[in-house]
């Protein structure tokens, strides 16, 4: 089975996230994407997220009506912060063939993750573009697919900007999940 994993905090998951599942899905002929809800991030200002188990709630609640489209909860049983190469070594046990699903923003980062090199030339690397982080030379790491998309500009940091300023959130994230993220961060 070929597989998608989709690293990141999903603080809040947001129809962008969604989005871009399902055309990574479709682009790179995957069987499943895993939204790997990260805990504990190095690179994320921890003040700033929300409780890991609602962060990992929200993502299952988000991904419930779509078979292929999963949320996983690996990273929570691995010493945190989470570094990806600990959560690929983890599975490699299992009978799949995983693809790393990133932002080019999140590419061009990947020099500075931890044992980086561990896994970039070894797996698939399925990049989406972002505003501003556009990526024009992928030789260095032969693995690594450009997928063009229309791009969107969702962030989570935009919907809890959004929602302590007083605007609007609606259908940026899934109605499951609107008013728990509403109560959230109006705090």
């Amino acid at each position: 089975m070929k597989v998608g994993l989709f690293f990141g905090s999903f603080n809040p998951i947001h129809i962008g996230h969604l989005i871009i599942g399902e055309q990574i899905r479709d682009a790179a002929n995957l069987d499943e994407i895993w939204f790997v809800v990260s805990p504990f991030n190095p690179f994320k200002n921890q003040k700033d997220l929300a409780p890991a188990d609602l962060r990992l709630q929200w993502a299952k609640q988000s991904l419930t009506n779509n078979k292929t489209l999963k949320a996983s909860d690996i990273e929570f049983n691995l010493p945190q912060p989470s570094y990806t190469f600990q959560t690929l070594k983890t599975l490699n046990n299992q009978d799949c063939e995983f693809h790393l699903i990133m932002g080019s923003d999140t590419f061009l980062s990947l020099p500075q993750w931890k044992n980086a090199s561990s896994f970039m030339h070894n797996y698939p690397i399925e990049i989406y573009e972002r505003v501003n982080a556009l990526v024009s030379d992928l030789t260095a790491v032969p693995k690594a697919t450009l997928h063009k998309f229309p791009l969107l500009s969702i962030s989570a940091t935009t919907i809890r900007e959004n929602i302590r300023t007083g605007k609007s959130v609606r259908y940026m994230v899934r109605d499951e999940i609107l008013q728990e993220v509403l109560d959230y961060y109006k705090c």
